[in-house]
Parts: structure tokens; C-alpha cells; sequence
């Protein structure tokens, strides 16, 4: 016998053959398992890079003096308003957007609206709103689109910010220029009157220096006159 005699024969070959199919699968096994640990692994990764990103959002949207959101697409709704909200706009954060533009100002609702439908185009307009308290606040809103893996937008981010000082301080300045440029335009204007009636009706001896003299007075006031009227 073959076999008995130290020789390799069927049965040896079937062994090895069964033992090489084990191996292959114990090594498969061990290349699955690894490849399932590194994926966990990186996704563990991945979550606490997000969770990181997350808060350092959070951080950021509740120190400082804007509004912060995340809005979605589909369906049109607010998924996170940062609690400055209630600073800038004196009552809570609402559920639906039908809250929020009732506290939007008669005259700049429509403006706002077309803005919240069209979620394809970012935004920067200003508006104004009415407090609870009754008072009227001046807001710039900031949006822009966030598009999803596909590219198709799923989200909108902005800042909205409170800018009724900066535009208290603009009134003030548009009224000080208009005030300014009306309380010279008009002097100049009888100035350079009075010096068309004096250059006619020199005479004499006197026609030339006095003519000089106008004709200064005249440059100087045409020069005054085109500054006021480019304010």
C-alpha cells in the first residue's frame, strides 16, 4: 500500500485540499474583519470630526451678536436658529416660517418671501421687523445655498444682523447732506445772480479791475456751486 509506505496519495490530497479551502477562508475572514475595522475606525474618525465641527458651530452662533440658521428645502423649514433670535427679534425662536413673517414690516414682506421661496440664489437684503415690544429693528439678511452629495441644493445657511444703528447713522448723515447742500445752494446761486448784475453794469475806469474781480468771484462760486451739486 502506497499510502502505507509513506507515499502521498488520495486521501492525503483531499486533507490538504480541504485544509488549503479552510486557510482560504480563515485569511478572507481576517481581510473582512480588517477591512470592517478600519471602516469603523474611520467612521468613528468621521463622527467625532463632526461632532468637533458641530460644536465649534454652536459655539460660534451663540457668541456672537448675529443670527445664525440652517433651512431646509424640502420641506421649507427651519432646522436651526441660533438663540440670538430672541435678542434681535425680542420674542422666541418661531416653528414656522408663517411666525416670522408676521414680524416682518408690511412694506419689505413681500421682498423677504420671494426670498425665503427662491432657495436656488443666494440673498443680501435688508428689511425691517417689529419687535414685541413695538419697536422697529433694521435686520441684513446674508443666504446662500448649500447643494447636497448630487449637487442638488438641500439646505440654505445665513446670517441675519441687527444694522438699525448703522442705518440711524446713514439717516443722520442723508439729512445733515441735504440741509448742507440746501442751505448753499441757495446763497450761491443769488451770489452768482448778484455777480451777473454787478459785471453789467460796470462802467468807466473801473470796468477792468472790477471786471478781474468778478470774474474771480465768479470761478470760485461756479467751482462751490458744481460741489454741492455732486453731493
Amino acid at each position: 500500500n502506497k499510502e502505507e509506505a509513506g507515499f502521498f496519495g488520495p486521501s492525503h490530497a483531499e486533507s490538504a485540499t480541504s485544509f488549503a479551502d479552510q486557510a482560504a477562508v480563515a485569511i478572507e475572514n481576517v481581510r473582512l474583519f480588517e477591512a470592517l475595522r478600519a471602516e469603523l475606525a474611520e467612521r468613528e474618525r468621521a463622527q467625532r470630526e463632526l461632532a468637533e465641527s458641530e460644536l465649534r458651530f454652536r459655539q460660534l452662533a451663540e457668541n456672537v451678536d448675529a443670527v445664525f440658521f440652517v433651512r431646509s428645502v424640502t420641506p421649507r423649514a427651519l432646522l436651526y436658529v441660533s438663540p440670538v433670535f430672541e435678542k434681535v427679534w425680542g420674542r422666541p425662536v418661531p416653528s414656522a416660517w408663517g411666525e416670522l413673517a408676521a414680524t416682518v414690516d408690511p412694506g419689505d414682506r413681500e421682498r423677504v418671501s420671494a426670498a425665503w421661496e427662491d432657495v436656488e440664489s443666494g440673498h443680501d437684503l435688508e428689511f425691517r421687523i417689529a419687535r414685541s415690544d413695538g419697536s422697529t429693528r433694521w435686520l441684513r439678511l446674508r443666504a446662500f445655498p448649500v447643494p447636497d452629495g448630487t449637487g442638488r441644493v438641500g439646505r440654505v445657511a445665513g446670517i441675519v444682523e441687527d444694522v438699525t444703528e448703522r442705518k440711524a447713522v446713514e439717516q443722520m448723515r442723508d439729512e445733515l447732506v441735504r440741509t448742507l447742500v440746501h442751505d448753499l445752494k441757495n446763497p450761491l446761486t443769488s451770489m452768482l445772480a448778484s455777480i451777473d448784475l454787478l459785471e453789467a453794469g460796470l462802467t468807466g475806469t473801473e470796468r477792468r479791475p472790477m471786471a478781474e474781480a468778478l470774474r474771480i468771484a465768479r470761478r470760485g462760486g461756479t467751482k462751490l456751486r458744481s460741489l454741492v451739486d455732486a453731493i
